[in-house]
Formats: structure tokens, C-alpha cells, sequence
């Protein structure tokens, strides 16, 4: 699923946006926060949310204090897919707990969804895994209605990618 130009001019938007250090670190301080505690993120989403749904609201919140997080490749050159292939990229944690967390992830309830986002992108942007931020806005903003077909995607990416990198090791160790 290609993400929507609204996203991705979002994702631009914010992106621009963290070339200032004072915005840049107004809207990290939503990291993990509700819209209701993200008080100093306002100035800067209220263009984005005047017809807002609040898990939409929440979202958009969300991934542009993530972007806030790590700038720093928030726009891959290459599209990295949804999170699912994200996460099994991830090869700074054991695959193990790698599948426990798209797992874990693909079961969350709407109102939980934001929250566990945080906990598992934080650290893989951190080690610079490359997310593609406006498939996860329209991916998460979609959630609650369309959670079941979203989780599926989500898994069949992660095991895709992950069967995509354990071929390449198998056929490196072949030569």
C-alpha cells in the first residue's frame, strides 16, 4: 500500500520542521506523551489536525515526535516498506524478539497503539533502521478500523523480509 501525498507532505512538513533545534526538541517532547500532554507540539500539528479524529490526532502526534526522535533518514531514499519489514530489519535484538514484537504490535487496541509504536521504533531508529513514516501514519491512522488487515500486512512483510535476509545469508555461506 503506497501511502497518500497528505503523509507524505506530512512527513516532509516535519521533517523541514527539525532543521530548527527549539521545534525539533518542542516535538520530541511528545515522545510517549498523549495529545493532552504534548503541549508544546501544538504550534506546530494544529494545521494538520483541524478535522481530526482523536486517534487520528494521536498518530499524527506520535509519528512527528518519533521523526523528532531521529530526522536523520525519516525520508528513506529506498522505500523500506511497512513496519513489519522494519522490525525484521532490525538485527540489533535476536530474531526472536524481533517476531515477539511485530507480534505483539499487530495485536495492540486502537488506544494502545501509539504507545507501543513508540516502545519498538524508538530503539530501531536509534540503530538508524530506516522506517518508512508516512506508510506508518496511514498504516496506524487506519488502525482501528482496519486493524485486521493491517496486522496481516505487517506479518507477512516481517517474515518476508526476514525469509529475503536468511536466503541471502544462506547463499553468501554457499559460496
Amino acid at each position: 500500500m503506497t501511502a497518500p501525498p497528505g503523509n507524505i507532505k506530512f512527513v516532509e512538513y516535519i521533517t523541514d520542521l527539525t532543521d530548527d533545534l527549539g521545534v525539533r526538541a518542542a516535538l520530541r517532547s511528545g515522545l510517549g506523551r498523549p495529545v493532552e500532554r504534548a503541549d508544546r507540539m501544538h504550534a506546530y500539528l494544529s494545521p494538520w489536525t483541524t478535522s481530526s479524529k482523536p486517534h487520528e490526532e494521536a498518530v499524527r502526534y506520535t509519528v512527528a515526535s518519533l521523526i523528532a526522535h531521529r530526522p536523520v533518514g525519516a525520508i528513506p531514499g529506498k522505500a523500506p516498506g511497512n513496519i513489519g519489514a522494519s522490525i525484521a530489519r532490525y538485527t540489533a535484538v535476536a530474531a526472536n524478539t524481533r517476531e515477539s514484537s511485530v507480534h505483539l504490535l499487530s495485536r495492540q487496541p486502537a488506544g494502545a497503539l501509539c504507545r507501543m509504536l513508540t516502545r519498538i521504533v524508538v530503539p530501531m531508529r536509534s540503530d538508524d533502521v530506516a522506517i518508512d513514516f508516512a506508510t506508518l501514519l496511514q498504516d496506524a491512522t487506519r488502525w482501528p478500523r482496519y486493524r485486521n488487515d493491517t496486522a496481516r500486512r505487517w506479518l507477512q512483510a516481517f517474515y518476508r523480509a526476514q525469509n529475503l535476509d536468511q536466503d541471502a545469508e544462506t547463499s553468501i555461506a554457499a559460496e
